[in-house]
């Protein structure tokens, strides 16, 4: 990401303050409270979010990373549609 990219941290609910991401590398670097908080990209900004949200982006894109790296194993002619349970007994579809 750019120094001069902008960055989102909430102040409090519907509240946000813009710095640019070298501002947050410097608050991260000088404040403990801003090590923890969490930032997903949205059109080549960071915009804090809560833990929950944080993980349900990144689930989302290691889950679709996920199907593509099972694609190429399984060839070309068979396709993972998706994983309905990310338990060891995971079900894989098919479309043939």
């Amino acid at each position: 990401m750019e120094d001069n990219a902008k960055c989102f941290i909430k102040i409090r609910k519907g509240y946000y303050e813009e710095i640019t991401y070298k501002e947050l590398k410097e608050r991260r670097e000088n404040d403990n409270t801003y090590i923890n908080k969490k930032f997903i990209p949205i059109q080549k900004t960071l915009i804090e979010v809560s833990l929950e949200e944080y993980k349900d982006f990144y689930k989302e894109i290691e889950r679709n990373k996920y199907i593509k790296k099972k694609n190429k194993i399984i060839g070309k002619n068979k396709k993972l549609l998706g994983v309905i349970n990310w338990t060891s007994n995971c079900l894989w579809l098919y479309c043939f």
